[in-house]
């Protein structure tokens, strides 16, 4: 009885390796095929294009093409990040921003400041992910924190304390046409409203009209423009970049919204993140009678965060939900906060450049071949970024237990790549990030085979010609080739 037990067994696993190995050699087949005829793309035809497909369970490579060759990402570099940030810190594990003062209340008064402390929280104020607070409620939260203190006057400044990590400034890696864009903000020691605000901007009806600015949500202040946008064709979309230096207040905005009626909105960085906070509470405050006597201004204040007294303590969602939405809406401010996080973490926070090579360095100790990998910021924002289209995927295939696999949206269905192989039923087997900058093109990410199996794959492309749409299109039929 043993023995047919041990036969039944033996066949039984000799089936499952021998129906698995097929279903390898079909994927294989499919994607030698399906390579061969993007390669023959025109848009490709000057162009370096690197894959990589690995099975994640053996690690048995199953298609490769210059895999080994360093390319500029673009937001794929979210994916090393985020997956190191889980790694170091634990998907559980939460920013901390403390509300404090300083000095003494005697009589609901305060001789002494208010002092909002940065923890370095991405989510703070802006509403994202869920448990996260918006911007009101988060006001509403500190004011209802400082009446409960029983503060009912304020004789000293409302501070927004930054000594985490001062000034917000943005990379000093990426273009002067990205920082003053909602995309281009840099990750300081406090963060609020995801460092952005929004510009309602009134539209035209004649295309090279001049459209006037309406107003902001939130407001960041007096902001000092020189309005150079004209209106373009109705159907131009958004084609207008914001101009400005982190910490002052002059900005241009140059390019063209499309004409039409009513109001179109553009999203710009904020120029001083702590300051803007200061400035909100400091409103709020006053709406509700208390009177505060200071100014609202940012501040580096190292000796506040042990020696005032906290008054309410607001903790971010989870690290996991975090990383969640970094991947799955490909947000850069988040990035950027994880990669600055690690800095503080291995004490080489002020300089980017060290940063990268740290991160590079834990995973070198974990088995990979880093040689051709460089990272200057968290999120892909910088064209001198590179990595191998083998090492992104070796980094998926260490992550898939992680929640990185999770954090990645559905192909047709989610995210930004919902418009990738819509018409596909079986592409939502697909989890992917994509990656877009200019002449760099990809994706990266997991595929359920139909018997479970999970495979990783990277696929980029860079100096393509032609149209970003239509390349997205023929990588898209690529990925096509993983499913079907």
């Amino acid at each position: 009885m043993r023995i047919s037990l041990l036969l039944l067994l033996t066949t039984f696993l000799s089936l499952n390796a021998d129906y698995a190995a097929g279903q390898n050699e079909a994927l294989v087949k499919r994607l030698d095929a399906a390579t061969t005829k993007l390669r023959s793309n025109d848009q490709l035809k000057h162009a370096a294009l690197g894959i990589a497909v690995l099975d994640v369970e053996s690690g048995r490579i199953l298609k490769t093409s210059n895999a080994s060759s360093s390319l500029i990402p673009a937001s794929l570099m979210k994916v090393p990040t985020t997956a190191t940030a889980l790694k170091v810190f634990g998907e559980d594990y939460r920013f901390t921003t403390e509300l404090c003062y300083s000095g003494s209340i005697q009589d609901g008064v305060l001789n002494g400041d208010v002092l909002i402390i940065g923890g370095g929280d991405p989510s703070l104020g802006g509403g994202r992910p869920s448990g996260a607070l918006d911007l009101d409620a988060l006001l509403a939260r500190w004011a209802d924190a400082i009446q409960r203190a029983g503060i009912k006057s304020i004789k000293g400044n409302i501070v927004g304390e930054e000594s985490l990590a001062p000034g917000a400034e943005p990379s000093p890696y990426w273009q002067w046409n990205d920082i003053g864009n909602y995309y281009g903000a840099g990750a300081g020691g406090l963060i609020i409203n995801e460092n952005k605000y929004t510009l309602r901007l009134q539209r035209t009806a004649n295309v090279g009209g001049k459209p006037k600015v309406v107003s902001y949500d939130p407001d960041p202040g007096q902001l000092r423009w020189t309005n150079l946008l004209t209106s373009g064709a109705s159907n131009s979309g958004d084609q207008s970049y914001i101009f400005g230096a982190p910490g002052t207040m002059d900005r241009v905005i140059r390019g063209t919204i499309p004409a039409g009626k009513g109001t179109f909105k553009v999203k710009g960085s904020l120029p001083n993140p702590a300051k803007h906070a200061a400035d909100w509470l400091a409103e709020v405050l006053e709406d509700r009678g208390i009177e505060v006597s200071g100014d609202a201004i940012a501040a580096s204040i190292p000796s506040a965060r042990t020696t005032a007294t906290s008054i309410d303590s607001y903790e971010s969602p989870p690290l996991k939900e975090l990383v969640k939405q970094t991947n799955f809406k490909s947000v850069n401010l988040f990035a950027e906060a994880l990669f600055n996080a690690l800095g503080r973490h291995w004490g080489i926070s002020d300089d980017p450049e060290k940063v990268g090579e740290r991160i590079v360095e834990y995973w070198e100790e974990r088995g990979l071949d880093t040689d051709g990998w460089q990272q200057l910021d968290g999120s892909g924002l910088t064209m001198r970024n590179m990595i191998t289209p083998l090492q992104m995927t070796q980094v998926l295939q260490f992550s898939a237990a992680s929640a990185i696999p999770s954090s990645l949206p559905r192909v047709g269905k989610e995210g930004t790549v919902r418009g990738v192989l819509r018409n596909q039923t079986s592409a939502a087997r697909i989890r992917a990030k994509s990656g877009t900058l200019a002449r760099s093109k990809g994706f990266c990410g997991y595929v359920e085979t139909s018997d479970g199996k999970q495979i990783a794959f990277t696929i980029i492309a860079n100096n393509f010609t032609g149209k970003d749409k239509t390349l997205r299109v023929a990588l898209g039929e690529w990925m096509s080739a993983l499913v079907e």
